[in-house]
């Protein structure tokens, strides 16, 4: 067959973004797809110092580049409300391999597109279109310096492993202090991650996947996959306990092909994420059939993870985390942490 060839670039529209960037009180880049790829980022940050706009991520990127000197990118916030806040300030918004934000769910009084109304939007590459060389010849438009100068770049963090029970910040803190440079870190862990983009932000350079189309249970089979294709790097899936029930059997492959795959289930033995969803349709106090379907109490981790063939064990605290956190990245194949919040 015919080898893959990008659609050429639009010089002409790429100006017109350049002028619009120059002229906008309050402009913002979107970044998504191989924008959020090492060299999508640098290049986006050059033109960042071009023309003083501010840099977004999609809210859930297929694949990110993330840790200590790259720039740190705020990802787009998942609640309609927040996102709606978050764009509010922007007159301009361009969209460098990414597309126009939606809300996830239909709700009442809140608007489906996120951007205010009002406020211009263009789009820098198409689909088939190159978005880093659009975004090279974007900077040399602006005269953009020809690297990103240190203050875009995130500086390495140096974390105070947290102590006690543990709880979705200090799951988060550990993580971001642990997670060995080259990581790939698969995301799903919904209610109890709300922290961990932030505090990832100087740590050791990783790559960073997340849930893209709102289907529960991605996490575990997209660390598979990461693994496989990936058998020199570390992969971390870290995984809603409800989400990861949909898809169980990744883990009995993971032990099949012996991939080295750590598993941290968030266990707080509910659906939280639904239980969140039906109290902003004004559901606050569920019947007994709703209640069932978002308690998950029976589920034993450790007897999952050991019957599909992965080392398994529970832990409930931060300093039992970071222990076995520890002890998991210097073994081979794959284990799974269950931590009982």
């Amino acid at each position: 067959g015919q080898p893959f060839r990008y659609d050429p670039i639009d010089v002409g529209a790429v100006g017109k973004a350049a002028r619009m960037l120059k002229n906008a009180k309050s402009p913002v880049i979107v970044l998504g797809g191989r924008a959020l790829h090492r060299e999508g980022l640098m290049k986006a940050a050059r033109v960042r110092a071009g023309c003083g706009c501010d840099l977004l991520a999609e809210a859930f990127p297929a694949r990110m580049e993330r840790g200590a000197g790259l720039p740190d990118v705020p990802r787009i916030p998942y609640l309609p409300e927040m996102a709606v806040d978050a764009l509010s300030q922007y007159d301009l918004l361009v969209f460098a391999d990414a597309k126009m934000p939606v809300s996830f769910f239909g709700y009442r009084n809140v608007p489906g597109l996120l951007a205010t109304p009002g406020s211009e939007a263009l789009t820098l590459a198409g689909e088939n279109q190159d978005v880093l060389e659009a975004l090279e010849i974007l900077a040399r438009e602006l005269g953009a310096p020809s690297a990103p100068s240190e203050e875009y770049l995130a500086r390495p963090s140096s974390f105070d492993l947290p102590t006690g029970p543990l709880n979705g910040e200090k799951i988060c803190t550990v993580l971001a202090a642990l997670q060995p440079e080259g990581a790939i870190v698969v995301e799903e862990a919904i209610t109890n991650s709300l922290l961990y983009h932030p505090l990832t932000a100087g740590s050791l350079p990783f790559t960073l996947l997340t849930l893209t189309g709102g289907s529960l249970g991605q996490g575990s089979p997209c660390a598979l996959g990461a693994a496989i294709a990936c058998p020199q790097r570390q992969v971390i899936s870290y995984q809603a306990d409800g989400a990861a029930l949909y898809t169980l059997q990744a883990l009995w492959t993971q032990a099949r092909e012996g991939l080295n795959v750590i598993t941290l289930i968030c266990s707080n033995r509910s659906y939280d994420i639904l239980k969140l969803e039906l109290s902003r349709l004004g559901v606050f106090t569920p019947g007994p059939a709703a209640q069932r379907l978002t308690d998950l109490g029976t589920v034993d981790w450790v007897r999952v993870g050991e019957g599909m063939g992965v080392a398994s064990v529970s832990v409930s605290t931060a300093e039992e985390l970071a222990e076995e956190l520890s002890r998991s990245l210097k073994e081979k194949g794959p284990r799974l942490i269950e931590m009982v919040l």
